[in-house]
């Protein structure tokens, strides 16, 4: 699942899974996974800014970042 800090329009294959029952092996972090992240509004490795697409700069801040909810 994506967090909810990440930007709305962030994807990677891992979030279509969801997460672990209680007790079972976890996923890696978010933070360490190795599959390549996409942008919806570019439909690329690339942000609409032209900085790459990963999980760890796709947040608030980014000039194109739009939150999924406000937290």
């Amino acid at each position: 699942m994506k967090p909810l800090d990440a930007c709305r329009h962030l994807q990677n294959k891992a979030f279509f899974f969801a997460p672990m029952p209680e007790g079972s092996p976890q996923h890696p972090l978010h933070e360490e996974l190795s599959t390549p992240c996409w942008c919806l509004r570019t439909h690329e490795a690339i942000g609409p800014d032209g900085d790459d697409v990963w999980l760890n700069v796709c947040k608030r801040g980014r000039s194109c970042f739009e939150a999924e909810v406000e937290i």
